[in-house]
């Protein structure tokens, strides 16, 4: 089966058990034979994003 892992890891200054929830979970889909793909983001990403935008 494939499935998807959609996942926004929680800032790097204060790690997140449910990111190690989603990297077990991961683990355990894939070791039973699924196709996981994933896509994550980070919330320190938006640290970056401006508020102000030039157009």
């Amino acid at each position: 089966m494939r499935i998807l892992l959609v996942h926004n890891h929680y800032g790097s200054s204060a790690p997140s058990g449910e990111n190690r929830v989603f990297e077990a979970e991961r683990a355990l889909l894939r070791s039973r034979g699924h196709e996981v793909l994933e896509f994550t983001r980070h919330s320190d990403e938006i640290r970056r994003w401006s508020l102000h935008h030039d157009q």
